[in-house]
């Protein structure tokens, strides 16, 4: 088993112990519309087809968890990388934008798309 698909196994186990003891941190500011925490996040918008189906099983995990937070259709994305993790200090004057996005578009300009494979 590959150090990736170890890491994530571990985190699902962990995950899994921490559910069965209720020891779960909930952020407290997730309905704070004062939460002025901010990052920089590469993310990808899904398209209909995977959007729509994720979106249709969220549906019926709504009727299971009606209390759990679940993203509408429209926001449905796939996280790519946190390049800033987000923190109540962070703004956009503290960096230098056009740097980053260089830097970024550098590393990306030879990455192909994501291939999905059944």
């Amino acid at each position: 088993m590959s150090k990736l698909k170890n890491l994530y196994s571990q985190m699902w186990i962990d995950s899994i112990d921490k559910f069965k003891n209720n020891d779960c941190d909930i952020d407290p500011l997730i309905n704070d519309p004062t939460d002025m925490r901010r990052g920089i996040t590469v993310l990808s918008y899904l398209d209909n087809s995977v959007g729509g189906k994720i979106s249709n099983f969220l549906k019926e995990l709504k009727v299971i968890e009606s209390e759990q937070y679940y993203y509408p259709k429209n926001e449905l994305h796939l996280t790519i990388l946190s390049i800033i993790s987000c923190t109540k200090d962070f703004k956009l004057s503290n960096i230098d934008v056009e740097a980053y996005s260089h830097i970024f578009k550098e590393t990306i300009k030879n990455i192909g798309g994501f291939i999905y494979n059944k």
